[in-house]
């Protein structure tokens, strides 16, 4: 029992880091891809990590 508890834990600490971790990544790649600073990202980087969710602009 004990096991599965931190087993557990450990799982939705592991999955918790994972998505801050691509939701960062995400803007920076948004960021550094985009022709200008107020301008979109393109296409090629509003693929990349789909689990980090969308570009800001």
């Amino acid at each position: 029992m004990v096991l599965l508890v931190i087993l557990s834990i450990g799982f939705a600490l592991q999955s918790g880091i994972r998505g801050s971790r691509d939701k960062l990544w995400k803007r920076i790649i948004c960021d550094v891809t985009a022709p200008c600073p107020g301008c979109a990202a393109p296409e090629s980087a509003k693929n990349v990590l789909p689990n980090g969710g969308n570009c800001p602009r």
